[in-house]
């Protein structure tokens, strides 16, 4: 007989338990950013929605609407409302 015959030739990493193999390829998984502002954008028949990351980017845009005619609403991700620009009033927010 073989030496080789009783013993397992499964003890590289390559050949690893599968629970040993699912622990050294697990990874972080990537996470998307959500999105912190939503505005809603409307000319009065139809409305649109714009989400955003970053508070202040988001106002900049709100304010750009309202200076092209659009009202806008200024809500949180979870939809609590926060403020509103007026069409024609780019500057100032009401409410």
């Amino acid at each position: 007989m073989s030496a080789a015959v009783g013993r397992s030739f499964e003890t590289g990493p390559a050949f690893a338990s599968p629970v040993r193999r699912s622990i050294i390829k697990m990874e972080k998984p990537v996470r998307s950013v959500s999105p912190t502002v939503l505005l809603r954008i409307s000319d009065g028949t139809f409305h649109m929605h714009r989400s955003f990351n970053d508070f202040s980017q988001a106002l900049k845009s709100a304010e750009a609407f309202a200076g092209a005619g659009y009202s806008v609403a200024v809500m949180s991700a979870t939809g609590r409302f926060l403020m509103a620009f007026e069409p024609g009033h780019p500057g100032r927010a009401a409410g």
